[in-house]
């Protein structure tokens, strides 16, 4: 992460350290995980709104061919001024470090990035940006052509770079937010699907949270889809009294 210039040293002597956890990766690599939690108390927020998934979903009327590009270590591709990255320093075994690029660990992180990736991609039609991945589609190859070159020149100009191995280019289905799009429509995941299928009775309160998610996903499934859940009698009661179980 030094070599990367995703961190660095810190040499002179200052008040206070967030403490660090370190946790192994699958892959061999490991995840540094800094504790910012007081210094989030005072970060002042953006406020810039995530975009909605089905609002999203809702834009791809009439899409026919579709790219996804993944920028690659999003955040890391945002540089911290000298002052902020101060405000970063942890303390680990093997010495005392602060960020240079903007960390997972700021609560600000997330509408940050995503403001800088809507202006950076604003005005260029069949786009959709959602964090660190960009759909673009066009109902013809030559409309999905033109925007898709628009975008890659955009992100070229401000430097963003691109994660090839998660690129995808020029399909006429694709994977976005959950949910497969093609020319026909939105149709949910199939393995969302089965996992919710074979999802057993939760026996704990991490269990219950998990099964909730699966129920707002299928929720946003039947609102993209303009159905009731007319066919579910009481269903927003029983999700208020399992929520108040959580």
């Amino acid at each position: 992460m030094v070599e990367e210039k995703g961190i660095t040293p810190v040499l002179k002597p200052t008040e206070w350290y967030a403490p660090v956890v370190i946790v192994p990766k699958s892959d061999g690599n490991v995840r540094i995980c800094v504790d910012l939690v007081e210094l989030n108390k005072n970060v002042m927020r953006e406020l810039h709104p995530l975009p909605k998934a089905e609002y999203s979903l809702n834009l791809l009327a009439g899409a026919k061919l579709f790219s996804k590009l993944n920028a690659n270590s999003g955040f890391w591709q945002i540089p911290l001024d000298k002052k902020s990255s101060y405000l970063t320093k942890f303390i680990t075994p093997f010495g005392r470090f602060r960020f240079q690029r903007l960390s997972f660990g700021i609560s600000t992180a997330p509408e940050h990035f995503q403001r800088r990736m809507s202006q950076m991609l604003e005005g260029i039609p069949g786009t959709i940006c959602h964090m660190d991945d960009t759909l673009i589609w066009g109902s013809t190859q030559e409309e999905h052509d033109q925007r898709l070159t628009e975008v890659c020149k955009r992100l070229k100009t401000s430097g963003m770079t691109l994660n090839a191995e998660k690129c995808i280019f020029s399909q006429t289905s694709i994977k976005f937010l959950g949910h497969i799009i093609d020319g026909q429509g939105i149709h949910p995941d199939s393995d969302k699907i089965a996992t919710i299928e074979n999802y057993q009775p939760p026996t704990n309160k991490k269990e219950l949270k998990q099964l909730l998610g699966m129920a707002n996903y299928l929720v946003l499934v039947f609102t993209i889809r303009l159905v009731l859940f007319r066919f579910v009698p009481n269903y927003s009661d029983m999700l208020f009294f399992l929520r108040l179980l959580c």
